[in-house]
């Protein structure tokens, strides 16, 4: 090998190195964007998923709230059922007071039914937010993992530079 082919060739090596520094620095940078967009996307997902424990203690409290309506409505139905069977005693003079224990009973059940409505899309609605959770949950893993895959493509832009300053003054 003559010196004018080892010249050659460390020049051709420099060039490669100089065009492999120049894509190694888009990557870096394309890595470090990518990095910066997944801890927003992580930062993200941790406010989503606290917004949905939030909604998950709410209709907690909702059920709750359902069950005191229902006992409302229980309570209510008794004593209308009560009064009735009182403005029966009291002949003729308790009728009117007989028809309004009937619709107050009325009431009482539609409260109930809606009670019941209402109690029922609880379950499903609780199975929604838990599998929102979850899903939210393995979005921000996955954020954190692409931060952290491209934190390992740093090194090797860093490792590019110093051969490209090594080898600069033979180009």
């Amino acid at each position: 090998m003559t010196l004018q082919t080892a010249a050659a060739a460390l020049e051709e090596l420099t060039h490669n190195i100089i065009s492999s520094q120049s894509d190694a620095t888009k990557l870096d940078s394309l890595a470090s964007l990518a990095s910066d967009k997944a801890g927003a996307m992580g930062a993200t997902m941790s406010k989503f998923v606290s917004e949905i424990e939030a909604i998950k203690s709410v209709s907690q409290q909702i059920e709750q709230i359902v069950d005191v309506i229902e006992d409302i409505a229980l309570q209510t139905q008794l004593l209308a059922l009560n009064a009735g069977v009182e403005a029966t005693h009291a002949g003729a003079e308790g009728f009117v007071f007989a028809v309004i224990a009937s619709s107050v009973r009325g009431l009482a059940k539609g409260s109930a039914q809606s009670a019941q409505d209402i109690k029922s899309l609880i379950p499903a609605w609780g199975i929604k937010v838990a599998n929102g959770v979850e899903f939210v949950t393995e979005a921000e893993a996955s954020a954190g993992d692409i931060g952290h895959n491209n934190s390992i493509l740093q090194p090797l832009a860093r490792l590019d530079a110093v051969l490209f300053t090594f080898l600069q003054p033979f180009a």
